[in-house]
Parts: structure tokens; C-alpha cells; sequence
């Protein structure tokens, strides 16, 4: 079974997307903020991430780069509200960009393609 780390400080949005991310067959682990993100990564090793972007603690960007340097073999999408960030340079470290949406086809669909890989 693929594990799945969601990162997400909005409560709603994070228990929104763990019961969908395990209707469609994850094991999933929420944290709400980059702080716990990278406590949880530095001890396990999920197969991908959902990181939101605008986070209290640390951007979502921050903590994808994060995760590049303790050289994680872990897949990396970035949710947002604002599609501007797509254009930032430091989306590098992410292996998605996904605008945030009440309809979690696309997420969910390219979840997929990137855990088949």
C-alpha cells in the first residue's frame, strides 16, 4: 500500500483530503504544519507528499526544499489557493503544482500517475 503524507494547517481541508486520499486505497498521515511534516519524515518514509503552500510555520515551498536536501526518494505536490506561485522559481523541488479545489479529481488523478511511475 503507497503512503501518502498530507501537509495541510486548514483542519477541514486536511481531514477533506485524508478520508479521500483513503477512499482511493493510501495509507495516510496528516501534519499540520512543516515542523511536524519534517519530524515525521526524518523517522518514515512516505511515497508522496501534498504540501500546502501558505503555511504559519514554513511555506510549503520551504519544506519541499527541505525534503530535497535530507534526500527523500519521495514524490512532492504543492496545493495553493493562488495559482501565482507556479511561476516561482523554487517550485522546482515539487514534482506537481496544484491549484486547490473542492473537486479532488485532478489531485487524485495525478497522485496516481506520479505513484505508478
Amino acid at each position: 500500500m503507497k503512503k501518502i503524507l498530507v501537509v495541510e494547517d486548514e483542519e477541514p481541508m486536511r481531514i477533506l483530503l485524508e478520508e479521500e486520499l483513503r477512499d482511493e486505497g493510501y495509507e495516510v498521515k496528516t501534519a499540520k504544519n512543516g515542523t511536524e511534516a519534517l519530524e515525521y519524515l526524518s523517522s518514515n518514509n512516505p511515497d508522496l507528499v501534498t504540501l500546502d503552500v501558505e503555511m504559519p510555520d514554513m511555506t510549503g515551498l520551504e519544506v519541499a526544499g527541505k525534503i530535497r536536501e535530507m534526500g527523500k526518494n519521495v514524490k512532492i505536490i504543492l496545493l495553493t489557493a493562488y495559482s501565482h506561485y507556479k511561476h516561482d522559481l523554487s517550485s522546482w523541488a515539487a514534482d506537481d503544482y496544484i491549484v486547490k479545489s473542492s473537486d479532488l479529481t485532478i489531485l487524485k488523478n495525478r497522485i496516481k500517475e506520479l505513484l505508478e511511475v
